[in-house]
């Protein structure tokens, strides 16, 4: 749990906002459509066993736009069909395996292949 809580150390310290501004991170995601889909994948992943260790809000009042999002950590399952698809928004899965082999077994049994890291 070491690395997770790095990580959500990391998500912490995100800077969100206007993308023009270069100490910005992380912009909006492209319309409502996007974070319907942004709320509905976490809401999935909830169903299908996940938990949300970070993130997973609309941030709405903040911006006066509804299409900034805090970028989200779930701990989920690798064979949760939530994972098995892209949502193209910022969601980070995260799932323990045992070994390397595992790892490479896990990260390949998806059919997107778009992004992703093994650690």
């Amino acid at each position: 749990m070491k690395f997770i809580s790095r990580l959500i150390g990391m998500y912490e310290n995100v800077r969100i906002g206007d993308p023009l501004d270069p100490k910005t991170l992380m912009g909006p995601l492209i319309d409502e459509g996007a974070v319907a889909d942004y709320e509905n994948a976490i809401k999935a992943a909830r169903e299908q066993g996940g938990e949300v260790l970070y993130g997973g809000k609309v941030l709405r009042a903040r911006f006066g736009r509804r299409t900034f999002v805090k970028p989200t950590i779930i701990a989920i399952n690798n064979d949760a069909e939530i994972v098995q698809s892209e949502t193209f928004a910022p969601i980070l899965y995260v799932m323990k395996y045992r070994n390397l082999k595992q790892a490479i077994a896990l990260h390949n049994n998806v059919p997107q292949g778009l992004s992703s890291g093994i650690f």
